[in-house]
C-alpha cells in the first residue's frame, strides 16, 4: 500500500493493525504482492482484476498489508515509464 497518488485521491483499501479492510483511511494498492498458491486456487481461468480476489481475503480477514513511504511511481504507461528514465538520468 502507498499513499494516494494525485490521479487516485480515493485510495483502494484500509488498513487496521496491519490487516486490509474497506473501513477507514484509504490507501492505494501498489501492485506488490507476496502471495500464497492457495489465494488463487479458485480463481478463474485467464486474465481477471486482482481485486476480486482481494476483496474476498478482506472479507475472510486473511490479507495483511503494510505502508511503503519510500519512493513509488505508478508506472502505467510507456510514456511514464520513459519520463522516469529521462527523470533519473537527469538526477544523476
Amino acid at each position: 500500500m502507498v499513499s494516494n497518488p494525485p490521479h487516485h485521491t480515493q485510495g483502494d483499501f484500509a488498513l487496521q493493525d496491519g490487516v486490509l479492510g474497506q473501513e477507514g483511511r484509504k490507501f492505494t494498492y501498489a501492485g506488490i504482492g507476496l502471495y500464497s498458491h492457495q489465494f488463487f486456487a479458485d480463481s478463474p481461468e485467464g486474465a481477471f482484476p486482482i481485486r476480486d480476489l482481494m476483496i474476498a481475503g478482506i472479507e475472510r480477514g486473511v490479507i495483511s498489508a503494510e505502508v511503503h513511504e519510500g519512493v513509488w511511481s505508478d508506472v502505467g504507461t510507456h510514456e511514464v515509464l520513459s519520463a522516469l528514465r529521462l527523470e533519473d538520468s537527469i538526477s544523476r
